[in-house]
């Protein structure tokens, strides 16, 4: 029953508000790590879209949404990481920390969301598009007579 009561005052509402001095926890290692690696595909999947998706642009346009939102989730997350071992006074940065990650964590469900609902209709009417302009002449344009 101790450690049931031990884990529940700490994620206590009075617990997630006070801003403490000192890193108490190795958690934020895990947050660190985290971010860090959403920073890291986020910056490569949104500046490197074209290349990756090598002219798909069903998949370009993935690659640059999903990949600036993690590098942005993931760089607010290193800044909040960093502020919280530097020690500077900031309203609770164990609650910004928290909401980082949960924003993150929405936007890797919605990817899965969209992936699972709208991304097949998507991909096949690009198919559809595309053998439309590879197969369907396209009319010439009238010359101009003299």
């Amino acid at each position: 029953m101790e450690p049931l009561a031990e884990f529940l005052s700490g994620i206590s509402p009075g617990r997630l508000f006070e801003d403490p001095r000192s890193v108490q926890s190795n958690v934020y290692f895990f947050f660190l790590g985290v971010f860090t690696i959403a920073f890291v595909v986020g910056l490569v999947f949104s500046i490197g879209a074209d290349r990756i998706a090598r002219g798909h642009r069903v998949h370009r346009a993935l690659f640059y949404r999903y990949g600036a939102w993690a590098a942005w989730l993931g760089g607010t997350g290193i800044a909040l990481v960093g502020l919280r071992y530097a020690n500077v006074p900031m309203f609770s940065k164990r609650v910004w920390s928290l909401l980082d990650l949960l924003v993150l964590l929405t936007v890797v469900g919605h990817f899965t969301w969209y992936r699972l609902k709208h991304y097949p209709a998507e991909i096949e009417n690009y198919r559809e598009q595309e053998r439309l302009r590879r197969f369907v002449p396209t009319p010439r344009r009238a010359r101009k007579r003299r």
